[in-house]
């Protein structure tokens, strides 16, 4: 019965077209997701990074107090040698020269702000850390939160094999099981979290080949909490942990998607509003995880080992636990459907 709930998709040439094209979106998705961006020059932040690249030292914070007192200097000059060059006091090549060192001296500040932001947070931790350009890495997790791609083709999947059963009336098959009703079912639902299973990592390994085609995976060995924006790690682990562990929370989190959209379709039994159900259901905690606080996530989730920038994304999806347990009680109680442990 389980090889004939797998025959369903692999034999339906909706489903594999549906796969091609959840394949090809989340490719063009992820390239766009992976793409640094940040409100300072990046090839000026590099620089800086590169020089400094290794552990904290007494020397590199001497250097960077002094980078900072330099472009102070440079930029609050500037109204100066404004006032010089208009009362004569500098000919035009002087005050040319003096521009331009202005211009790149902003130009530097707003990426030397987030140096100083770095070392900053080195002088107020006491893990180890170490300076290295870490934009890429910052934005693969950016990029790692709400799959909405990976929702849609589940929802889609899983309510299409429903709708191909709906004619057959398999309720009558059901109610006739010698075993019980919930054996037939597992059977299905099992079906029905392989693929998305299969979705989820599929979904995974497209982010971190289209991550590595990019920009290969330098610092895999620097430490995570070297990153001040995804601090809270509770044990000093290496960057490539999270790349191992990003896929395992995503699979997790795409098989209680399927779970409840499987649940859904059983309840709702009607194709499109299934979908619609699922996408807004699902679609809902990522919006909500940017706008719960870091702080009221921690107080819920206190002794997470993952960084903060997930707690808030964790706690929004806990949030569809009680939905997905009425769900299951009115499936319970309804003719055709039942629960061991309800």
């Amino acid at each position: 019965m389980f090889l004939y709930e797998i025959k369903k998709y692999t034999g339906n040439k909706a489903f594999w077209l549906l796969a091609l094209l959840g394949l090809v979106l989340k490719a063009v998705v992820s390239w766009n997701a992976l793409t640094v961006r940040a409100d300072f020059p990046k090839e000026i932040y590099r620089d800086y990074m590169d020089y400094l690249e290794g552990e904290p030292t007494e020397e590199k914070s001497d250097w960077i107090l002094a980078e900072q007192a330099r472009l102070w200097e440079v930029i609050g000059l500037h109204d100066t040698y404004e006032k010089m060059y208009q009362n004569g006091e500098m000919t035009l090549d002087e005050y040319i020269e003096k521009n331009e060192e202005y211009t790149y001296a902003r130009a530097q500040q707003s990426a030397f702000d987030a140096v100083f932001e770095k070392y900053t947070y080195f002088q107020e931790t006491d893990k180890r850390v170490e300076y290295f350009y870490d934009l890429e890495i910052l934005q693969f997790f950016k990029a790692s939160g709400g799959d909405f791609v990976l929702i849609c083709f589940i929802c889609f999947a899983v309510a299409m094999t429903r709708e191909l059963e709906n004619p057959a009336d398999t309720k009558k098959l059901i109610r006739s099981m010698p075993l019980g009703r919930w054996p037939f079912n597992r059977c299905k639902l099992t079906g029905a979290l392989l693929v998305g299973a299969l979705g989820s990592l599929a979904g995974s390994f497209i982010d971190i080949g289209i991550y590595g085609y990019r920009y290969a995976f330098p610092y895999m060995n620097m430490p995570l909490n070297s990153i001040a924006r995804i601090s809270g790690i509770a044990y000093e682990v290496p960057v490539w942990v999270m790349f191992v562990l990003i896929p395992v929370i995503r699979l997790a989190h795409g098989l209680f998607i399927t779970a409840l959209v499987f649940l859904l379709a059983m309840l709702i039994q009607r194709f499109v509003l299934t979908i619609f159900a699922g996408v807004v259901i699902f679609s809902i905690p990522p919006l909500l995880a940017d706008r719960i606080p870091t702080g009221l996530a921690r107080f819920f989730v206190p002794n997470m080992t993952v960084n903060s920038w997930i707690a808030p994304y964790v706690l929004a999806n806990l949030a569809v636990i009680p939905m997905v347990y009425l769900v299951c009680r009115r499936l319970s109680e309804k003719e055709g459907f039942a629960i061991p442990f309800l």
